[in-house]
């Protein structure tokens, strides 16, 4: 009985070394332009942004006062996106 599979031989690809992301500037950044969108993250995990959301990330706390989203894009190695956010204010009843 023979079997077909998709194996691809050879050497794994050189890992991908990316600089570590500076949220602390990226949320100043954002503070100071509240509402508006911006690219804040090329090529990451999807995860990112939910970490935003949740103010997972200690820059993006309280959690609710920053709003962050991913998107595709096609050049980019797969399963990576790019992450967009933006500064919503703090959340009512926050106080700090």
């Amino acid at each position: 009985m023979t079997t077909t599979t998709n194996l691809e031989w050879g050497p794994p690809p050189e890992k991908h070394r990316t600089e570590p992301t500076d949220w602390n500037a990226i949320a100043a950044e954002l503070k100071a332009n509240p509402g508006e969108w911006a690219l804040v993250a090329r090529n990451q995990w999807a995860a990112a942004a939910v970490r935003i959301n949740d103010g997972l990330y200690a820059a993006f706390r309280p959690a609710g006062s920053f709003e962050a989203t991913a998107r595709r894009d096609d050049d980019l190695e797969k399963p990576k996106v790019n992450i967009w956010a933006r500064y919503l204010g703090e959340p009512e009843g926050d106080s700090q």
